[in-house]
């Protein structure tokens, strides 16, 4: 059993799924949802109060567009790769090189990105 959870495949499909699965789940979401409960999502400094309550402004629903087309990408990137590595198995090595490459991206993103994502910065965001 320790073997079969071991194996490389079965790592790169359990993260490799979890990101198709998510996927499948978000992006409906934000469609579904919309400019204003994503406006909600990142606004945590007014609370709960209606009055504080940011309103959604054309330029906000021009990026809430540019993320839509982004996310879209994305998905259509893991479900076709997807169905790339069930018809050809042999392109797993390559698919989880690429993923690697993913995760850790996402990882410096979060751990290191935080301050660079401030509003509050008088100075240009720098790329690392």
């Amino acid at each position: 059993m320790i073997d079969l959870i071991l194996r490389k495949e079965t790592l790169f499909w359990l993260s490799f799924g979890i990101d198709v699965l998510l996927c499948l789940i978000q992006f409906p979401m934000f469609l579904w949802n919309g400019p204003q409960w994503m406006m909600d999502i990142f606004h945590v400094e007014g609370g709960k109060d209606e009055k504080n309550k940011p309103k959604v402004t054309p330029a906000f629903c021009q990026l809430y567009d540019l993320f839509l087309v982004c996310y879209s990408g994305y998905c259509a990137m893991m479900f076709y790769s997807c169905y790339s590595i069930i018809v050809h198995p042999d392109l797993l090595p390559k698919f989880g090189s690429i993923m690697l490459g993913v995760i850790f991206a996402k990882s410096h993103l979060c751990l290191n990105g935080k301050n660079d994502w401030d509003p509050r910065r008088k100075t240009m965001i720098k790329i690392h």
